[in-house]
């Protein structure tokens, strides 16, 4: 945030340098008052500060609109992978279930035929 502030200040000098010498190589002093200068400086610089603030604001509303884009990217796929998970469940629930089987039948085997 500090070096978007520099540069939006570097460029409202830079802007302002340019207005002000505009001004001032127009600027008549038997015709007109000393106020005028800094008027057509002030009315240029605000147009151009109008501009800047419009542009930050497109910035940002691309910005907030690409920050829910990757939400949505981020829903989706979790959208597909649960359907994944389920089914990796019901496979590990299915060998647990067919492991503890064998294992009782195993066991009634052994305590069927005493040890010799």
């Amino acid at each position: 945030m500090g070096r978007a502030r520099l540069g939006f200040l570097g460029l409202v000098l830079v802007v302002g340098f340019f207005v002000w010498g505009d001004a001032a190589s127009t600027y008549d002093r038997g015709r007109w008052p000393l106020y005028v200068a800094p008027a057509r400086l002030s009315g240029r610089g605000l147009a151009g500060v109008v501009w800047m603030v419009f542009n930050s604001l497109v910035d940002l509303r691309q910005r907030v609109r690409q920050a829910w884009s990757l939400v949505d990217v981020q829903l989706q796929r979790r959208h597909d992978l649960i359907p994944n998970l389920v089914e990796a469940v019901k496979g590990y629930r299915d060998y647990e279930q067919q492991l503890q089987t064998e294992l009782a039948s195993l066991r009634g085997q052994l305590l069927a035929t005493p040890p010799a």
